[in-house]
């Protein structure tokens, strides 16, 4: 399924060539991610044992890789599409995806012989130590619907947040003797960035940590991530409301710290939540618990519209302050 998905993708960005094919091919494209993504996280959870403590860890390096791509792939595509168009743009994406699952069917002759398929592994027929499949069930819906809270927070980023860097954020600095005026846009990589930076550190973290794995802690760290979510967020109305009462803007450091509770908020609740949801999955719905775990983040975004429209109703210190 995972190569499929791939192979999918790649032909679908084949198709995006063609503009008359622009909805069939943004179907393929579809189609192939919702058979990549799931399928290739449960993969993750199946490589370890239901206590190994390298789960989490290993989360939030695939986690790293997929902000790594998040990173190169606007880069590179919008540099060949600046030079050479955008059919070739989308050329270079689809030959992307190939040598994609190339990799991907190449590093397979390195796992060891049990780890080759989910039907093998013993260890996917335990199932958390929950009381009963119900309580399972019931943490399942829990986690997802504070799952869906957090991306509904986290992606005002992308919007509203966005508003407020172009209009209230003081983004002129002093260089060598010169000013200049960071785009607007640009704040928008920081995150990203950071988390390749955090990531690691992080993993160095959770490494020292004495405490088992289990469910009771990859919550308790999902809480936290909710937590420094809403300090980020309070370090955004604060800075908002410090511009308004001296009738300036918002500072570029200010703002640019705050994503680091912003940051490591994320990665004690993506990778984590991930991670939970692998452990949680009983024998053959592996990829099926990835699935639903990734419509937190489709909910999540859908209520981070709904959300943004409060954007003009309030002060951007209010807003930011009610969203932590």
């Amino acid at each position: 399924a995972t190569t499929l998905g791939a192979l999918l993708m790649s032909l679908g960005l084949f198709l995006l060539i063609q503009p008359h094919l622009l909805y069939p091919a943004l179907l393929v494209v579809a189609l192939g991610n919702g058979l990549f993504k799931p399928t290739a996280l449960a993969q993750v959870g199946l490589l370890y044992a239901e206590a190994d403590p390298r789960r989490d860890r290993a989360f939030n390096l695939y986690y790293m890789g997929m902000n790594f791509g998040a990173i190169v792939a606007p880069l590179v595509s919008g540099v060949v599409a600046a030079l050479y168009g955008w059919t070739f743009s989308f050329l270079t994406a689809a030959v992307g995806m190939i040598v994609s699952a190339a990799i991907y069917g190449l590093g397979w002759r390195h796992l060891p012989e049990p780890r080759r398929g989910a039907t093998s592994l013993a260890e996917a027929d335990n199932v958390a130590p929950a009381a009963s499949h119900r309580a399972t069930i019931l943490v399942v819906v829990l986690v997802w619907v504070g799952a869906v809270l957090f991306w509904t927070a986290y992606s005002q980023v992308g919007s509203t947040f966005a508003l407020w860097a172009e209009h209230d954020v003081a983004r002129s600095i002093r260089l060598f003797g010169r000013t200049l005026v960071v785009p607007a846009a640009w704040l928008q990589s920081i995150n990203p960035i950071m988390i390749l930076l955090a990531a690691p550190l992080v993993n160095m973290l959770w490494a020292r940590s004495k405490a088992p794995a289990g469910v009771r802690i990859e919550i308790r760290k999902m809480i936290l991530g909710a937590l420094l979510l809403g300090l980020a967020y309070l370090a955004f109305s604060a800075a908002s409301m410090a511009a308004g009462a001296s009738h300036g803007r918002a500072g570029l450091v200010v703002v640019t710290l705050a994503f680091v509770p912003f940051t490591v908020g994320e990665l004690y609740v993506a990778p984590v939540g991930q991670a939970l949801f692998s452990r949680l999955a009983r024998r053959g719905y592996s990829s099926l618990l990835m699935a639903v775990w990734i419509r937190t983040m489709m909910r999540g975004y859908l209520g981070s519209g709904l959300l943004g429209a409060f954007w003009t109703r309030l002060s951007a210190s209010a807003f930011f302050a009610g969203i932590a």
